[in-house]
């Protein structure tokens, strides 16, 4: 029996992401049994597995923005989505490695702990301002975490509150186990190939399921 409020029907873009699924994980194997040098480069860091994961990511938060600015306009708080678009902000920057980039190597807390005067002091202001952004972020959602329950049972009800939570598993369990997962693979595909796959269907995930959100339904309330 259906529960009130429970959409089992999958919608056009979760069906999509099922065949999209297949599909990509079909091409990639197929590269890396056929063209291991090619596989390789792919995966490597800033070239196409990586840059596609960003775009992807983008265009994520790029609708889950949206969808917070609508909110707004109806004088409500948005706080769901406000938070949805900075955690896919989270995952676009430590995508490309931005603190790499600012301060020219990997930031790590047991390192400037360890050895704080030889830190720079530009690596010490990135760490305090990502400190503060996380605590900020942590502050919000409590402040609203009854809203934020909420929309999350809601969201669970729905199609796209479910492939979201797809990606997130995904995202997580790869970010868990990536070390794992390249040692068994090594023998087989390149180095990072595995990690770098589920990173971008965890990131096709996240963005099919902001379209399956925006897209119109019959069977659910408007959001």
């Amino acid at each position: 029996m259906e529960r009130a409020g429970f959409s089992p029907r999958p919608g056009r873009w979760t069906r999509l992401a099922a065949w999209l699924t297949l599909v990509v994980s079909a091409v990639l194997l197929g590269i890396a049994l056929s063209d291991v040098q090619l596989a390789a480069r792919l995966a490597s860091e800033d070239d196409a597995l990586e840059w596609l994961q960003v775009i992807l990511l983008v265009a994520a938060a790029a609708v889950s923005a949206r969808c917070f600015l609508r909110q707004r306009a109806r004088q409500q708080s948005g706080a769901p989505d406000l938070l949805l678009t900075a955690v896919f902000g989270v995952l676009i920057v430590g995508e490309l490695e931005v603190q790499r980039r600012l301060v020219g190597a990997p930031l790590k807390l047991r390192r400037l702990l360890g050895h704080p005067a030889a830190a720079p002091l530009r690596e010490w202001a990135l760490a305090v301002a990502i400190g503060a952004f996380f605590i900020a972020l942590v502050a919000y959602a409590l402040y609203h975490r009854v809203e934020l329950w909420r929309w999350a049972r809601t969201a669970l009800s729905e199609a796209w509150g479910r492939l979201l939570l797809t990606g997130v598993t995904v995202f997580g369990v790869t970010e868990l186990f990536e070390r794992r997962f390249n040692r068994t693979w090594a023998t087989v595909l390149p180095r990072n190939f595995v990690e770098e796959t589920l990173e971008l269907l965890a990131a096709l995930y996240f963005l099919l399921a902001m379209l399956e959100r925006e897209s119109p339904r019959d069977d659910r309330p408007s959001p």
